[in-house]
């Protein structure tokens, strides 16, 4: 799972950094749900990174409500 969740968010980063936010979204999100799974006590530094990632995906498609407690809680 780990693997799968490490090609998701690289191909949801890939997708970001080319602006294609909204592609982005779905293997971010993804990428997120199995990252919580594997890391369930939240301590990973790669579950932040995911949720920035995602919440740069979602501002960007104008989604700044749903974007913003990633934002925040990524940078905690």
């Amino acid at each position: 799972p780990a693997d799968r969740a490490d090609a998701l968010v690289r191909l949801g980063w890939a997708l970001l950094d080319a602006g294609r936010a909204a592609e982005a979204r779905p293997h971010l999100e993804e990428g997120l749900a199995v990252r919580r799974r594997v890391w369930a006590d939240g301590r990973d530094w790669r579950l932040a990174n995911t949720e920035v990632l995602l919440g740069a995906a979602l501002a960007e498609v104008g989604e700044l409500a749903a974007a913003e407690p990633l934002v925040r809680g990524g940078h905690a």
